[in-house]
């Protein structure tokens, strides 16, 4: 919001080693630039120090203008992990509103259930919190060489997820045997976590088919880069798909359906599962046979 204090829990970073464990760089700092206009403008002082809550742990501690322009923000750190590295930077990407301003986008267009089931699949996909990470890593096979700038933003849009989940939804009630079919507003909390199943099969499945086109291979002067994730994604596509159909058998069987005659107790005599309109003229052993 305008004029809005930051605190710990906004825009914060955690540092961590290619072990992923949380490590102090050798020097921090952070510019605000303000990207409403579409190119952006530092805002503010630069290359400010952030406030360093624990190892590895550091927020902005500015507050925005009251007049700051609505739109697209970004904040920028520049990380170095020793005297000798070279600076990095990574950029969270952010948005500025008028303060109790109705939540606008893709998501305000969904009813509460909706937004709640794209939520948890988010949370599936670990991409519920992605601008909070960054590690120091080696130039590694499929690491950047050169260019060591990184955006921090979410894998997949909301209406990607919640395309998903729609697709997700589908194959489930149209597996076998039929039974009957729900929406995402009457899906019953025991059904929701096949659907959700589903649904990351589906998103990593997209992801599968990005890297299909984008990998490559590379070496000139000793140094090579590889870019292959295919094969990785496709493993966790595969490993989703075993999980829904397990699901997806054992949420069916829980489903008690009959399809045939209506029939009387069991009578005496041996036609008894002829049905009980088993006289002459209708139906009886001789005519069965």
């Amino acid at each position: 919001d305008r004029g809005q204090k930051l605190g710990p829990v906004d825009l914060n970073i955690i540092v961590r080693d290619t072990f992923g464990v949380p490590v102090d760089p050798f020097e921090i700092t952070f510019t605000l630039f303000d990207r409403s206009t579409g190119i952006p403008v530092p805002i503010g002082l630069e290359n400010r120090i952030p406030v360093r809550t624990g190892i590895g742990i550091y927020f902005i501690d500015d507050t925005l203008p009251i007049d700051a322009n609505l739109g697209d923000w970004e904040a920028r750190y520049f990380l170095r992990e020793t005297d000798a590295s070279p600076f990095r930077t990574v950029i969270i990407d952010f948005r500025v509103r008028s303060p109790g301003s109705p939540v606008t986008g893709f998501l305000a267009r969904l009813s509460d259930r909706e937004r709640e089931l794209t939520r948890r699949l988010r949370v599936m996909l670990r991409d519920n919190n992605p601008d909070r990470n960054y590690r120091f890593r080696p130039p590694l096979r499929e690491s950047v060489i050169q260019n060591f700038t990184e955006r921090i933003g979410f894998i997949w849009e909301d209406e990607e997820l919640f395309t998903y989940l729609t697709i997700g939804l589908d194959a489930t009630n149209l597996a076998p045997p039929k039974t009957f079919f729900f929406s995402l507003d009457a899906l019953p909390e025991e059904w929701s976590t096949v659907v959700l199943t589903a649904a990351a099969m589906y998103a990593v499945q997209a992801l599968v088919l990005n890297w299909v086109a984008d990998e490559f291979s590379y070496s000139i002067g000793g140094i090579s880069l590889d870019l292959s994730k295919s094969e990785k994604y496709a493993s966790a596509r595969d490993g989703f798909k075993d999980m829904w159909v397990d699901q997806r058998e054992q949420a069916k069987l829980t489903v008690r359906f009959q399809r045939g005659l209506q029939q009387r107790l069991m009578g005496s005599g041996g036609i008894f599962h002829l049905g009980p309109f088993s006289r002459s003229g209708v139906v009886n052993v001789r005519n069965f046979l």
